[in-house]
């Protein structure tokens, strides 16, 4: 992979032009990931669910959620864009698109665009990140906000409305808050934990997290830690009461009734189920060894959500 990163504080954006292998497990990350393929369709598996994206098609999607690359042709040629986090707030694209990537909803080109040159676009951010040029990276933000106003703008079919300062902060908090989930969901946290992060009253950070992106604090938790339990039980040999411990959860009964209802089986029937289709994973992943040492070290989580 020829990856080119900025070699300037400007715009700390990142893009790279490579071959895609497709991955042992899922992973996250707090940026904005913006893919393309120019010569065949990839599928992953984002946030526990399937989705096919053909050639020629960009999508964009808060990489916090947890995503894993599973079908791609070999040498077929794709890029990849990074925008942290801070970098796509501060754009203040419409509220009502950032709500909805924050939520979880990739955003795809309209295939009327595809006559764009999005594979153009991406070589030339590409070529000039790699550069010392602080000029050429602020360029490269203007194109870059430029294509991805578009590309959310013609994802929810242009019934996006217009910003308001007070909206665009809401969406900085809560995305804020749903960062440091992503961080310490393993951990034993509050929700007066995370709401001290922004730093806002537990009740009114709880009401503007679920007004923001659509689920409670609680119910974010558990995603986070449900994917996680995905990710171990296709690529570990952990046993599940382990894992159980591992991902945070504080009872086995939680864990169970949590797990069968946002992945519609068991957790052993999902491990079997995905082992037998996906038998290079068997032995990837990580570490067993690694992985109990977390176990040892979580505790259930405290708080009222009783998770």
């Amino acid at each position: 992979m020829d990856m080119l990163t900025p070699r300037n504080d400007v715009s700390m954006l990142a893009c790279w032009h490579g071959t895609p292998t497709p991955m042992d497990r899922a992973h996250r990350h707090d940026d904005i990931e913006v893919n393309l393929s120019t010569d065949s369709e990839l599928v992953y598996l984002f946030g526990g669910r399937r989705m096919v994206v053909p050639p020629g098609e960009l999508v964009a999607f808060w990489a916090a959620i947890p995503h894993q690359l599973i079908e791609a042709r070999p040498l077929t040629p794709m890029y990849w864009l990074n925008v942290p986090l801070r970098t796509y707030l501060g754009w203040r694209l419409p509220s009502a698109g950032v709500r909805a990537l924050l939520r979880g909803q990739p955003m795809r080109a309209d295939p009327r665009e595809y006559h764009r040159d999005d594979a153009g676009l991406l070589k030339s951010w590409q070529l000039d990140l790699s550069t010392d040029d602080a000029e050429l990276h602020r360029i490269c933000q203007i194109e870059i906000e430029a294509r991805l106003r578009r590309l959310t703008h013609g994802s929810l079919g242009g019934a996006l409305g217009s910003d308001e300062p007070s909206g665009h902060r809401s969406v900085e908090h809560a995305a804020r808050m749903a960062e440091f989930i992503a961080a310490h969901f393993r951990e034993p946290i509050t929700v007066e934990h995370i709401a001290s992060v922004v730093p806002l009253h537990p009740n009114y950070a709880m009401s503007l997290f679920k007004e923001v992106l659509g689920t409670t604090i609680n119910a974010r938790i558990t995603q986070c830690r449900i994917a996680e339990s995905q990710r171990l039980l296709i690529t570990t040999e952990l046993p599940i009461s382990e894992i159980i411990s591992a991902v945070g959860f504080g009872s086995q009964s939680s864990f169970y009734s949590s797990f069968t209802e946002l992945c519609g089986s068991s957790p052993g029937t999902y491990r079997r189920a995905h082992r037998s289709n996906t038998p290079s994973t068997e032995v990837a992943g990580v570490d067993p060894a690694q992985a109990r040492a977390m176990a040892r070290r979580t505790r259930p989580v405290a708080g009222s959500d009783g998770i």
